[in-house]
């Protein structure tokens, strides 16, 4: 909503954005379902994966795993939100940290390039079903979505809130962002200078600071020519 007001602290709002998706209350059974599942895909990928070797690998039955997810796609959803969690935890926890809500998009999205890149089940993927990787964050990663959006949604709010950021619907600017990273977790060879921090600072200041600010990029600084000896 626009202009919602929240008596939430900023470390507050963050933990209820991050903790609003796949949430399903103590289960230590669950969370080492979850956490084996993980490790099965980053060893061998999400096809290879069944279901008994995440219940050997948890140290649970078959039935077990089964009770708590009965379909697998259920089970590798989950997964996938577990991990999701813990990278944009990763992500967002230090930005809160940084005021100036610029000087934050530009930090979040070198650290969002470097967590897409370097995911170990993402990385997995690439290798062992390269076909599947990007229907897997679009057709049914609803859930994805929904968590991306509501941690960048949060952000975005806290400066809102605080008079830093015009008045906007914060979901809907933090569901374009999201689109932008699932975009390149789908298709990682592009043209923006994912390998250079430096460069995507820049990129950041002059594509996506103006969705969130409403204003034109700044002037962009002219790159230093090599001097000729």
């Amino acid at each position: 909503m626009i202009g919602r007001v929240s008596s939430s602290s900023p470390p507050d709002l963050l933990a209820l954005a991050l903790a609003g998706a796949g949430s399903e209350g103590e289960d230590p059974v669950r969370d080492r379902i979850l956490d084996a599942a993980v490790e099965q895909f980053q060893a061998i990928g999400i096809r290879r994966a069944s279901v008994g070797d995440i219940a050997r690998r948890a140290g649970v039955g078959r039935m077990t795993v089964y009770r708590r997810f009965p379909q697998r796609d259920e089970l590798i959803m989950a997964a996938m939100l577990r991990e999701a969690q813990r990278v944009l935890t990763g992500i967002a926890g230090p930005l809160l940290a940084i005021e100036d809500p610029v000087e934050q998009l530009t930090e979040a999205t070198v650290r969002a390039v470097h967590a897409i890149l370097e995911q170990p089940i993402l990385n997995r993927l690439r290798e062992t079903e390269p076909e599947d990787i990007g229907l897997r964050v679009t057709t049914g990663s609803g859930p994805l979505m929904a968590l991306g959006r509501s941690v960048l949604a949060a952000l975005l709010r806290i400066h809102v809130e605080a008079g830093r950021l015009r008045e906007q619907d914060v979901d809907l600017t933090a569901e374009v962002l999201a689109r932008f990273a699932m975009s390149l977790i789908a298709q990682p060879e592009t043209l923006m200078p994912t390998d250079d921090d430096e460069a995507m600072r820049e990129f950041a200041r002059q594509h996506l600071l103006p969705i969130v600010t409403g204003q034109a990029p700044p002037a962009q600084a002219p790159r230093k020519r090599a001097r000729k000896r």
